[in-house]
């Protein structure tokens, strides 16, 4: 329901000047009636691989996951390590068709997994605009 998105954490800023409203990821993701699709992955399983279709934004819900890209030469260059409460695969809802890097399990992990176009609807209704289409 989309009461819930306005539940959000609030902190004072790090200078004393007023306070910061804190982005709660659960509950964004939570409003709206989201379909999730919920996924395990044991330690080194790949998520997504390097090529493949670009269909999901990821969350992390437990575990961590390591993000690398592969060089023509076959040499794999760590980008980022992740861990719960944190986005992947964002770059769908810019439009890029294909992962430019890969993703995997470092521990085993839980992973939400939320379609491109649900993502853009729940980011507009969010945000309170209107899609654009």
């Amino acid at each position: 329901m989309v009461g819930s998105m306005t539940r959000r954490h609030v902190r004072k800023s790090s200078d004393g000047g007023k306070a910061l409203s804190v982005f709660d990821a659960q509950a964004f993701l939570e409003s709206a009636g989201a379909t999730k699709t919920i996924v395990q992955f044991g330690r080194g399983d790949a998520v997504f691989t390097q090529g493949d279709a670009c269909e999901h934004v990821m969350y992390i819900q437990t575990g961590s996951v390591k993000l690398s890209v592969l060089s023509k030469t076959g040499r794999e260059a760590v980008v980022a390590m992740l861990g719960p409460g944190e986005f992947f695969g964002e770059a769908c809802l810019a439009g890029q068709p294909l992962r430019m890097g890969s993703a995997t399990a470092i521990t085993p992990a839980t992973i939400l997994l939320v379609g491109k176009e649900k993502m853009i609807g729940l980011h507009f209704t969010h945000a309170g605009a209107q899609h654009p289409d």
